[in-house]
């Protein structure tokens, strides 16, 4: 059975985790040692929340000694749509967080996960189907796109991404995207 809940925490996060995972566990009926895997959005997105969830989550799975999967938290945001997709947010030192692939029903395949520069993120885009982000004026105004999405919460992606094996490393190490560099 897989289960997931989203939830707005308002940057309280280390005081609404655990009880939200208390709630999801009574609403499916399971008992903690009934999981048997653990999936965490490692970033990008706040920082102090990525690290918080991260924190739970590797606790919880060595706790329970189940594994972990990491995923792109982006992922989580891609909305409907489906083809080649460009989802990215633009990062503080100029450049942008870049998660392309494809989606496609019921199945959703990573092809790029990292931090790009302007140039190298019109040629992605220049393949897309469509691009989604929090706000188009994000990105430069000269991109040319398909079609824009802003961002849209659907867990279920992330559902379709961990049915395809892990490709990048963050993906079975669970480690931040913030501190590590990409492969």
């Amino acid at each position: 059975m897989l289960s997931h809940t989203l939830f707005l925490h308002e940057n309280r996060l280390s005081q609404s985790l655990l009880s939200e995972v208390a709630t999801l566990l009574l609403k499916t009926g399971l008992s903690l040692k009934e999981i048997d895997c653990i999936a965490v959005g490692i970033g990008p997105g706040s920082y102090t929340g990525t690290r918080i969830g991260v924190a739970v989550a590797r606790s919880l799975s060595f706790g329970l000694n189940i594994p972990i999967r990491g995923f792109c938290s982006l992922l989580a945001f891609l909305p409907p749509a489906q083809g080649h997709f460009a989802s990215l947010l633009a990062a503080k030192s100029g450049l942008f967080f870049l998660l392309a692939g494809e989606k496609r029903e019921k199945r959703l395949t990573i092809q790029q996960a990292n931090l790009v520069t302007d140039a190298e993120l019109q040629k992605t885009l220049l393949l897309a189907d469509f691009v989604t982000a929090r706000r188009r004026d994000e990105f430069c105004h000269t991109h040319k796109i398909k079609e824009f999405f802003p961002f849209q919460p659907d867990p279920q992606n992330i559902v379709h991404a961990l049915q395809e094996p892990p490709q990048f490393p963050f993906e079975t190490q669970s480690q931040l995207l913030y501190l590590h560099a990409l492969a």
